[in-house]
């Protein structure tokens, strides 16, 4: 979608983890005992036995967080980036972005697995061979088989491996963590940039929504009556002081962060490295939709 009031320069687009878990199963698909054994001509429960059952099973119950990692690889893709100048990727919570970041890892381990597999699997094949008198093209059918699957997933790993490179790409990757001023969320958020730091992902901003913003009665910005009346309500009060509380806790964990080894390591060991923004966004008493809206609050 291509916004108009941009001049054709703002473009948005959502994505389908559907899609992007077929995708992930058509790559596992081979492996299926199923499938597998019609093709080399072998039991099921022999293919079982070599440890293929534990890719069968990630076809039914793939790992959390690994639509939204196959999607995000297909969105960040340096063919589709490289004609935008900032691209920005509103990511699931906390939960689901900590577990995509640690699947290429998942990703490799399961790649040395299966590559362990091809040689059971191609021993068989051989085997298989050598017992039937199996001629040459149906021998060199079944290796192929075995070979193409793993190769796909091959393709699949370098895919996730490279998104992964992109995002700890200190130069052209931060991410702004976005967050509400509760004890809760501030918890989140201190733990979200601190897994962040480890695995090597720089955190540029923190933005604190629905802050809420009591008047100056001297200021001549504010309706005075409307600021003295917010002023004497107790909620108000006891919504700001727990506001301001959970705010300052951040700010002071924030400077935390920015002192470590590890931020100074992300920001290209730059000893003086601007420390990690903190922004807050007053609360509006409507939904802010659409590009003005937007433009408005970068305004305010």
């Amino acid at each position: 979608m291509t916004d108009g009031l941009t001049s054709g320069r703002l473009h948005a687009c959502e994505i389908d983890p559907n899609a992007a878990f077929d995708e992930f199963r058509q790559t596992l698909s081979a492996f299926d005992i199923d499938k597998l054994s019609d093709a080399l001509g072998v039991s099921p429960d022999l293919l079982e036995s070599l440890g293929l059952r534990e890719f069968s099973n990630l076809l039914q119950n793939p790992p959390p967080g690994l639509d939204e990692l196959v999607a995000l690889a297909n969105v960040l893709d340096i063919k589709t980036t490289s004609q935008y100048d900032v691209v920005l990727v509103d990511t699931a919570p906390t939960g689901h972005t900590l577990r995509m970041l640690a699947l290429p890892a998942f990703l490799d381990g399961l790649l040395g697995k299966l590559i362990a597999l091809r040689m059971k699997l191609s021993g068989l094949a051989s085997t298989l061979q050598t017992f039937f008198g199996s001629g040459g093209d149906e021998a060199k059918a079944r290796s192929q088989t075995i070979d193409d699957a793993v190769n796909k997933l091959e393709a699949f790993r370098s895919k996730m491996s490279g998104l992964r490179s992109r995002l700890q790409d200190h130069d052209r990757t931060s991410f702004a963590v976005v967050t509400i001023p509760t004890k809760l969320g501030i918890a989140e958020t201190e733990r979200l940039i601190i897994e962040l730091q480890s695995q090597n992902v720089r955190v540029s901003d923190v933005v604190i929504n629905q802050c809420v913003k009591v008047g100056d009665e001297n200021s001549e910005d504010d309706n005075v009556a409307e600021a003295a009346a917010i002023k004497s309500n107790i909620y108000y009060q006891r919504r700001c002081k727990g506001q301001s509380d959970c705010i300052d806790e951040l700010d002071r964990a924030l400077k935390d962060v920015s002192a470590t080894p590890e931020y100074r390591r992300n920001n290209g060991g730059d000893m003086d490295a601007s420390p990690i923004a903190l922004t807050k966004v007053p609360l509006f008493d409507v939904e802010l939709v659409g590009v003005p809206a937007l433009g408005y609050l970068s305004n305010s």
